[in-house]
């Protein structure tokens, strides 16, 4: 992963007309548009929250409420959280909702920094769903019951994804990352990330991460996976006894921990192992962290 990743824009709507004028909510807004399920929802969002929640209902709900950081005076406060505006734009199929700060203004003649308010979503969408999700410098970020396509870019924010499934591909960078009761397939590019924990997965995983532990705890692998780990550790454990060959090729600062009743077989930096009689293969590629399987 590139330490300099420029975020692109969201997939390009392109049945989108032009976009009507950004209403000013104040500190807050509220808006209900149709999607039928299956559509395409995209959200991109600097500062603040995001709550994506699934229902049954073929509509987007979207609930943002606007403030100013602490430590804003009063007058700039006002101003900023006035001149903040949510963007959403629809079209058949496909629903777009972004943060709009292009008119807040900067603090005065002499001090031209910008300050831009929080804005924390709660949003519900039809559990089927194709989703887009930029996020950045957010406090947190929490996805909940869908499934389909779901593509995310997430930079200085927390992940906490539950009962997902589908394909889902995920870019984080310096943030944490939980996730509970996931199924399909999944890819995670992940640096500087501290830790990241998926917990009940059920599918497959293609991980590539940089200075973050990973953990996957519970874990059914029903596809051959890869898991690329460098400068952090990785631990794997089995949700039951399951048909698997495991593909371990570790640097000489790497160690790996083994509490499978598998027997490894080395050639060189290289291990292979089967568990019942083999099955999905799981390669792993650790670079100056530990292994563990449990």
């Amino acid at each position: 992963m590139s330490p300099h990743r420029v975020f692109a824009c969201l997939l390009p709507l392109t049945l989108l007309p032009a976009a009507a004028p950004a209403l000013a909510q104040g500190d807050s807004y509220e808006r209900t548009v149709a999607l039928e399920p299956g559509g395409n929802l995209s959200v991109a969002a600097s500062g603040g929250s995001v709550l994506l929640l699934a229902w049954d209902r073929p509509q987007v709900e979207i609930r943002a409420r606007i403030e100013a950081p602490a430590g804003t005076d009063g007058d700039y406060e006002r101003q900023i959280v006035e001149a903040t505006r949510i963007d959403v734009r629809e079209t058949a199929g496909a629903v777009s909702v972004a943060s709009d700060f292009s008119e807040v203004e900067r603090r005065g003649f002499f001090d031209r920094r910008r300050t831009r308010p929080d804005v924390h979503y709660e949003i519900q969408a039809p559990r089927e769903l194709n989703l887009d999700i930029e996020l950045e410098r957010g406090a947190g970020t929490t996805l909940r019951g869908f499934d389909g396509r779901i593509t995310m870019r997430v930079d200085r924010s927390d992940l906490n994804l539950v009962e997902l499934s589908g394909a889902v591909r995920i870019e984080l960078e310096r943030g944490q990352m939980q996730a509970s009761d996931f199924s399909g397939a999944l890819t995670l590019d992940v640096e500087r990330g501290d830790r990241a924990v998926l917990t009940r997965l059920r599918g497959s995983v293609l991980i590539d991460a940089e200075r973050t532990n990973v953990v996957l705890r519970a874990a059914r692998i029903e596809g051959d996976s890869d898991v690329t780990i460098e400068r952090g550790d990785f631990t794997f454990e089995l949700a039951e006894m399951q048909p698997l060959t495991i593909d371990a090729e570790l640097s000489s600062r790497s160690d790996l921990e083994n509490d499978l009743p598998l027997t490894l077989q080395q050639t060189g930096d290289r291990l292979r192992g089967t568990v019942g009689g083999g099955g999905p293969v799981l390669r792993i590629r650790s670079h100056r962290g530990d292994v563990r399987l449990r």
